[in-house]
């Protein structure tokens, strides 16, 4: 690990998962990659579908491809792509020195024990790697194909993702210090990290841009609402 990740992975993963042990099966959930869409309980499909929601937009709109006419090696592009552009939606207007990726290794410093659970093993490998900039981020991404499509794959985006939003972009947006961006009871993502997938803003509320709650000023994502209240999940007003 690099410094930066041994003095930052405790406290980013006390907001993803909760304080205390992560429970198995939980974190099973977020392993399942291949069947996440289809699953029983929650788990990753938030992130999945935001990710597939870019990729559609890129096919449909920019390069009007048909989906009959795409090739394997369209698809990896369409992944990376789909990929970069969300971590980048999610620095906004930040200026930034690094771009941070955060890659999963079994190397034999990181040979699991047998006692081990799935959650300290992933956490045992995790490694970021520093990218001086965006175009250095999308080769990295590029050369790291093979483990997104992996078990670990959609814990590496969600962690990437977090720690170049940044743990107090994290704690200013959230509605309370106790909560966290994936339950601990269900395993479902919070309505903060989906806000944070689709605007690049992490914010609990569902409602179209500042609302004074009970003397509180609270920052919600503008025009989001209207198209959630279109599909009937939510009413404004």
């Amino acid at each position: 690990m690099t410094a930066a990740l041994d003095s930052l992975l405790p406290e980013l993963s006390k907001i993803i998962w909760g304080p205390g042990i992560i429970g198995d099966e939980i974190f099973d959930r977020w392993c399942q990659e291949p069947t996440a869409l289809v699953q029983d309980g929650g788990g990753p499909c938030a992130v999945l579908a935001a990710v597939q929601a870019v990729i559609l937009r890129e096919i449909i709109f920019t390069r009007k491809q048909k989906f009959s006419e795409l090739t394997a090696a369209d698809s990896s592009e369409l992944l990376v792509s789909a990929v970069l552009n969300i971590v980048l939606l999610t620095a906004g207007d930040k200026k930034k020195d690094y771009w941070y990726w955060a890659h999963w290794s079994q190397s034999e410093e990181s040979e699991p024990l047998s006692n081990q659970s799935e959650s300290d093993n992933f956490f045992h490998g995790l490694r970021l790697i520093e990218a001086s900039s965006a175009d250095e981020l999308h080769g990295v991404i590029m050369s790291l194909v093979p483990e997104l499509q992996s078990k670990y794959g959609v814990l590496c985006f969600l962690y990437s993702i977090l720690f170049n939003y940044g743990i107090e972009s994290l704690r200013h947006g959230m509605a309370d210090d106790a909560d966290t961006l994936i339950d601990p009871v269900y395993g479902h993502a919070s309505q903060c990290l989906i806000n944070l997938l689709i605007s690049g803003q992490a914010t609990p509320y569902l409602f179209d841009g500042e609302r004074n709650v009970s003397g509180i000023s609270c920052s919600a994502v503008a025009a989001v609402p209207v198209v959630d209240s279109n599909f009937g999940n939510s009413t404004l007003g």
